[in-house]
C-alpha cells in the first residue's frame, strides 16, 4: 500500500486538487489506514479553524477511494462537511472520476494499438 500510495496516488495530488479548486498544501499527508475498514478524511485544526486534512486510505482500497476523500476534503476546505448530502457528493465524484481515468487509459491502448497497425 506505501508504495502505491508514493507512487501512484501522490503524484495525483495537484491535478485533483487543481480539479477541486482547493490548494496542494490542504492535503498534509496520505497514510494507509491498516487493520481498520474503510477510508477517512481526518480534519487538522488549529483551535477552531481547519488548516488541512490527512487522507487514511483503507488498506484494501485503490483509486476510487482517493478521488471520494479528496472530495471530502473540498468539503472541509470549503465548510461544507456536514450538508445533508455531502458522502452522496463524494460518492458521485468518485464514480465520475474513476470512470474519467478509465476512458483516459482504454484511449491511450486504442491510440497505441492503431499506430502499431499503421506501421
Amino acid at each position: 500500500m506505501d508504495d502505491f500510495i508514493e507512487t501512484s496516488l501522490k503524484p495525483m495530488v495537484p491535478e485533483e486538487c487543481k480539479r477541486l479548486k482547493i490548494p496542494p498544501e490542504f492535503i498534509i499527508a496520505i497514510y494507509p489506514r491498516i487493520n481498520l475498514p474503510g477510508s477517512y478524511c481526518m480534519p487538522q485544526t488549529e483551535g477552531e479553524k481547519i488548516i488541512g486534512v490527512k487522507l487514511l486510505l483503507d488498506e484494501f482500497s485503490g483509486f476510487g477511494d482517493f478521488f471520494q476523500e479528496m472530495k471530502h476534503a473540498q468539503q472541509y476546505f470549503y465548510g461544507r462537511q456536514d450538508r445533508p448530502l455531502s458522502e452522496v457528493e463524494a460518492h458521485l465524484y468518485e464514480f465520475r472520476r474513476v470512470a474519467e481515468e478509465r476512458l483516459k487509459r482504454t484511449y491511450r491502448k486504442m491510440k497505441s494499438y492503431v499506430r502499431k497497425q499503421k506501421n
